[in-house]
């Protein structure tokens, strides 16, 4: 495997991640005696152990499986297991993540420090903790959760419940909880935009090896640094992706600003030499400023509608953005040239209701 696809694929197992964490931020409820008896197993949690099985958007039904571990001290270590092995280990609390790849005999260890992270957007990671979010749902009212009756999944007796959620991913969740115990044994989000991810193989407050956490390098690795500055996010970061997508990919701008489908998408193309492979330092730089999109749609309203704008049309709106409590809307065309307009004088293909959601990339 030539060295950008390990960087591009590390970068994807990261941005994965990350994607997966995301989209567990939820409301829920409980309703019933038999509700009541899985809040109980859901309070005071130290550790959680579950599998996960994701699509990839935009690579034809692609999936990707990885388990999770996580302490109640904000760390989580992630293991990739399709469609390529790696590991990453996530420190929630400080901002580091470690990554480590193989392939073809060559290690890669790299190592992110997110740098300028605000302090409500670490706020916002710690409440990505799948861990946090199961004790979420022994505090929130009984509306939001329908009992369905009892079931069987795989041979386990386990009663079902459907979770209505305004999150601004997950709309719909189902989970499946163990009979005799109220333990989680399967839940499923369905995510605008991406698909169902399937949760399973629960395993609560466990006793997890400290060294699983750990964030120091093993030996034999090859080792790349990478400074995430997430600071100041602006419309010049989504000029900055399809600046760079330009430059590799041709002049007809993505479908989609989502780092997964990008990075592999680039990656693939390269491999046909059907255009350069972007160097190392591109494909992290690319990973920043996504990261850094996505902290935008945090400050205000977004929505990418550049799929298929050619590269210098000046007529072609490619993102619209509004910060929070502001009036105007700006407006970034396909010559990357920025207009300030009121939301009568938006372009036709925007939507003023428009929703600060990932899914919007």
């Amino acid at each position: 495997m030539k060295r950008i696809s390990r960087l591009a694929a590390a970068a994807v197992f990261v941005a994965a991640a990350i994607g997966a964490i995301v989209v567990l931020s939820l409301s829920h409820g409980g309703a019933t005696i038999a509700w009541a008896d899985v809040q109980k197993q859901l309070v005071d949690l130290r550790s959680l152990t579950f599998n996960v099985d994701m699509p990839i958007p935009g690579q034809g039904g692609s999936s990707m499986s990885m388990r999770m571990m996580m302490i109640s001290d904000g760390r989580m270590r992630q293991e990739i297991l399709t469609p390529q092995s790696a590991v990453s280990i996530f420190d929630l609390s400080s901002g580091k993540v470690l990554s480590l790849t193989e392939a073809q005999g060559h290690r890669m260890a790299m190592v992110i420090d997110m740098k300028g992270l605000p302090q409500e957007s670490y706020n916002t990671i710690e409440q990505m903790n799948m861990l946090a979010q199961l004790e979420r749902i022994a505090a929130v009212s009984a509306s939001a959760v329908e009992d369905l009756g009892r079931e069987v999944v795989d041979g386990q007796a386990v009663r079902r419940y459907h979770v209505t959620s305004p999150g601004d991913m997950a709309r719909q969740v189902d989970l499946w909880v163990d009979c005799q115990t109220g333990q989680p044994v399967r839940m499923e989000y369905d995510i605008v935009g991406i698909g169902t991810m399937v949760m399973t193989g629960f395993r609560i407050n466990e006793d997890l090896d400290p060294a699983l956490f750990s964030q120091e390098i093993p030996e034999g690795y090859e080792v790349r640094t990478f400074a995430m500055d997430l600071s100041n996010p602006s419309l010049e970061d989504v000029t900055a992706v399809l600046r760079l997508w330009v430059d590799v990919a041709g002049p007809v701008m993505p479908d989609r600003l989502d780092i997964v489908n990008m990075i592999q998408s680039l990656s693939e193309l390269a491999r046909q030499g059907a255009v350069r492979a972007p160097t190392d330092e591109e494909t992290m730089r690319l990973a920043e400023s996504v990261g850094r999109i996505a902290l935008l749609s945090k400050n205000g309203l977004t929505r990418y509608v550049g799929a298929g704008v050619t590269f210098g049309d000046a007529s072609a709106p490619v993102f619209i953005y509004r910060a929070k409590d502001a009036e105007l809307y700006q407006v970034l065309y396909g010559d990357f040239h920025i207009e300030e307009v009121t939301e009568e004088n938006l372009p036709e293909t925007a939507d003023p209701r428009m929703q600060p959601t990932p899914a919007d990339f």
